[in-house]
């Protein structure tokens, strides 16, 4: 309403923005059914964007909904908007960085929500069975799950238990219209919510679990994009291994120090607070060999490194393997030389070559203050 009013009174050219193409979608589908307002959807690529929608937007006749993403990158279409309005902020933090909040808004809230948590007092059978009752006592429900084997195993449930129709999220990408418009459906989205199992395992007093599952959560966070998520991550795993720490698991203690330190170096000076809690070593807690701080350091880089070559395919993997192997078999210094760097980056070192006469061999390095220097 906001947006339709603006370009109205002011002639602006106006954009809305959402996370998916799935909400870009419904947007524009509430706005007309609901609002009897006409905005335009801009998603894909931007050379398949029509000339009718194109002139829509630039002579102001049309409020633009498109995605993220496709306002925040190199070339994007959308370069003179008068207006953006944002839609779920948290969800692409990234890209929106730079964008200054209003006055007032850490004063505004949210609206209620209320959750349980079933598997806190309840066995597995007695969680299925509420879990069952809630969806035919609710008629429309939307279940967030971890991965497509486990909605699979839960739309089998709903089907042969309540015959109630399911929806996946490709099922709902379009419009959702069919789920809203069905009194009785189940809408079962996976990898929608990782890190659910968080929260859970610290209510639980389960420290050293829930440092577990923020590092399946970080292995997933592997895209430049996701960096203020992943420091969110960081920042969790190094309060829950703190925790565990000064619950008797003393040898976590560094890896949360680490976390934070690495969470510290990717908000920069933005929270003084951090530095702090990075050099926090707990009332009792024992000191930390240098050698044992370094080694962590060390593995925490190997963990980054393979993460960066990707988890789903080892084909950049098996390429750099190819070429370090080959580069050690050189004659040749120059191609030697970069293979030794590559390598000590691969194990998680700090390597570097500095060029010149008579500089020494490449190099690899420990963090200080333990600090071995390895020259071919």
């Amino acid at each position: 309403m906001i947006a339709e009013w603006r370009r109205r009174k002011f002639g602006e050219r106006v954009i809305y923005l959402c996370p998916t193409k799935q909400l870009v979608n419904q947007v524009v589908e509430q706005a007309s059914d609901q609002y009897g307002l006409a905005l335009t959807a801009f998603t894909g690529k931007k050379s398949e964007y029509s000339a009718a929608d194109r002139a829509a937007y630039r002579q102001t006749e049309r409020v633009a909904v498109t995605t993220y993403s496709s306002l925040f990158n190199s070339n994007p279409f959308f370069k003179d908007a008068d207006l953006i309005l944002i839609d779920d902020a948290h969800a692409a933090e990234n890209y929106i960085a730079k964008i200054p909040a209003p006055d007032g808004w850490d004063r505004q809230g949210i609206g209620r929500r209320f959750f349980i948590f079933p598997a806190l007092s309840l066995g597995d059978d007695e969680a299925a069975r509420l879990r069952l009752d809630l969806m035919r006592l609710g008629g429309r429900s939307l279940v967030e799950v971890p991965s497509d084997r486990e909605r699979s195993k839960i739309e089998a449930i709903v089907t042969s238990e309540l015959g109630f129709p399911t929806f996946n999220a490709g099922d709902i990408e379009e419009s959702k219209k069919p789920f809203t418009d069905a009194p009785k459906a189940v809408a079962i989205v996976a990898n929608r919510y990782d890190g659910i199992d968080f929260p859970k395992r610290m209510w639980q007093a389960d420290y050293a679990g829930a440092y577990q599952t923020a590092l399946d959560v970080l292995e997933l966070l592997n895209n430049n994009d996701l960096r203020g998520y992943r420091a969110l991550w960081q920042y969790l795993a190094g309060s829950a291994a703190l925790l565990a720490a000064a619950d008797g698991d003393p040898g976590l203690g560094p890896k949360g120090r680490l976390h934070l330190q690495r969470c510290k170096e990717t908000v920069g000076g933005t929270l003084p607070w951090l530095a702090a809690l990075a050099r926090y070593q707990g009332v009792e807690a024992p000191q930390s060999a240098p050698g044992e701080i370094s080694l962590a350091k060390q593995v925490e880089r190997f963990e980054e490194k393979l993460i960066s070559l990707g988890v789903e395919s080892d084909s950049k993997f098996n390429a750099l393997e190819i070429r370090i192997r080959e580069g050690l078999a050189s004659s040749k210094a120059p191609q030697f030389e970069e293979a030794q760097k590559l390598l000590g980056e691969l194990i998680g070192l700090r390597a570097g070559k500095i060029e010149g006469d008579a500089t020494p061999d490449p190099w690899w390095s420990h963090e200080r203050p333990w600090r071995h220097e390895y020259s071919a």
